[in-house]
């Protein structure tokens, strides 16, 4: 049984989406830049601070989601040129 992530589930709805609609580029751009975003959201508090945890969980949705939106998108992009 494999078990799917949070980001796995939610990430393969807007995948297709964009992917249907032919936006790939820009959907992979987007996932890079909500990847670098997620490693650039854990350097904004300073170490030792309250909202740090709560920073640290948004950051690694944002990563996972991220990563798992790019490995989405060039997975079906074999699929796509062949098709068309």
């Amino acid at each position: 049984m494999i078990k799917l992530g949070f980001a796995t589930t939610k990430c393969a709805a807007v995948g297709e989406a964009g992917t249907r609609s032919g936006w790939t580029r820009l959907s992979t751009a987007v996932a890079i830049l909500l990847t670098a975003g997620g490693f650039a959201l854990t350097l904004v508090v300073a170490p030792g601070s309250h909202i740090l945890l709560a920073l640290f969980v948004l950051a690694a949705i944002a990563i996972d989601f991220g990563v798992q939106g790019n490995v989405l998108l060039a997975a079906t992009r074999p699929v796509r040129t062949a098709l068309y």
